[in-house]
């Protein structure tokens, strides 16, 4: 699925609750609306726009192959817990999470189905960025050892759990603390 030029998605970020998807082919969704969040992993004006890119796409997309109007909704969240809670309590009938979040809301609302991935998620990376007065280029990670080390948030794939672990893994000594 394409959904803009920039965003093509694959296997894992979109969890859906199957319900969802009888009771729209069962009702006929006459007058149905389709709600869905996303975790807030950059600022409100790029949620924004992605929210819109697929709100359109699948209210286009839904209308015309189904042959039903239904209204698609961005519910905006304002943490990755209230993402996950989202789907959990049926605020949101599908999310866009990362891969912490996508788990974590999977294993609250089962039977979960993920849906897609975006195509860029498959090639994760960590960068550690050091400020001025560290290098650890010489020493490497055990360098970082007693240091104060920012984070983002623990709920966060790519800003919490996944440079915690690739540090784990360097050096089992140096583990960061929540």
């Amino acid at each position: 699925i394409s959904v803009q030029p920039t965003m093509k998605l694959s296997l894992f970020n979109v969890i859906v609750r199957p319900a969802l998807l009888v009771s729209i082919l069962a009702v006929g969704a006459a007058g149905f609306q389709l709600s869905f969040t996303a975790i807030p992993d950059q600022d409100e004006s790029t949620l924004e726009a992605r929210a819109d890119a697929v709100t359109s796409y699948l209210q286009s997309y839904i209308n015309a192959t189904c042959e039903v109007e239904v209204a698609v909704v961005y519910n905006a969240v304002s943490d990755y817990e209230a993402a996950v809670n989202a789907l959990v309590d049926g605020t949101a009938d599908f999310g866009w999470f990362g891969g912490l979040t996508g788990v974590q809301a999977g294993l609250r609302s089962p039977p979960a189905v993920y849906l897609a991935q975006r195509v860029e998620d498959k090639q994760f990376t960590s960068v550690f960025i050091q400020g001025p007065g560290l290098d650890l280029s010489a020493e490497g990670i055990q360098g970082a050892n007693g240091r104060s080390l920012a984070f983002g948030s623990e709920s966060s794939t790519s800003g919490h759990l996944m440079p915690a672990y690739f540090m784990s893994e360097a050096d089992p000594e140096v583990v960061p603390a929540s």
